[in-house]
């Protein structure tokens, strides 16, 4: 496995890339073999929470906070599922649309999340130890139809207390963490593992954090 910030740079050292890790532009999975093969499997375990928690996606407005290396996969996969729109929100718009220069990009101070049927937050803000932070006010969720924060520690972010006052539907990063991880185990082994493997180990951990 490989986490940030080696998730692009190790790109130049593999002897294959899958398409969807091509496309991502990030790896996060080797399987070792005669050759090195790289894969990012957060895309499928985004996808994965998506469908457990029941959001679908097609002709939905989506809204990802955020322009790092964790918003590519979940990008990616919004724009498969065939999502209306897509808006990349972040402090530095200029970055932004040189990474996303098909998608619009807005600052961070200037979003509201009324009328949008997801939000996604992909930048570290309210991962511990920072907990008492969250990438946008509870006055600009206000609106929102489903918020994910995928940081998973803690299981409940700030960002995640602000949905729930507000009385938005919403899910942290543990069930993405524990899918991409089984998404793994699938390419290193082979073979198909049941969803209800992933399930019962999401459920386990949630109640013991």
């Amino acid at each position: 496995n490989v986490t940030i910030p080696y998730k692009t740079e190790i790109m130049k050292y593999l002897d294959e890339i899958s398409p969807t890790a091509l496309r991502i532009g990030a790896i996060n999975t080797i399987k070792i073999g005669e050759k090195c093969t790289g894969y990012n499997t957060d895309y499928f375990g985004f996808g994965k929470s998506l469908e457990f928690f029941g959001v679908s996606i097609k002709g939905k407005r989506c809204a990802v906070l955020g322009s790092g290396g964790s918003s590519r996969a979940i990008v990616s996969y919004l724009e498969d599922q065939g999502a209306e729109s897509i808006v990349i929100v972040t402090r530095d718009t200029i970055k932004a649309a040189i990474k996303y220069p098909h998608l619009r990009c807005i600052p961070i101070n200037y979003f509201s999340a009324m009328g949008y049927d997801l939000v996604v937050n992909a930048t570290p803000v309210g991962m511990y130890p920072k907990t008492g932070d969250s990438p946008i006010t509870k006055e600009q969720l206000c609106g929102a139809g489903f918020v994910m924060d995928i940081i998973y520690n803690p299981s409940m972010t700030l960002l995640l207390e602000y949905a729930e006052e507000l009385g938005i539907p919403y899910a942290n990063g543990l069930y993405m963490l524990v899918a991409q991880a089984i998404s793994a185990q699938e390419i290193w082994q082979g073979e198909s593992i049941k969803q209800e493997i992933t399930n019962r180990i999401y459920r386990e951990l949630k109640d013991e954090i």
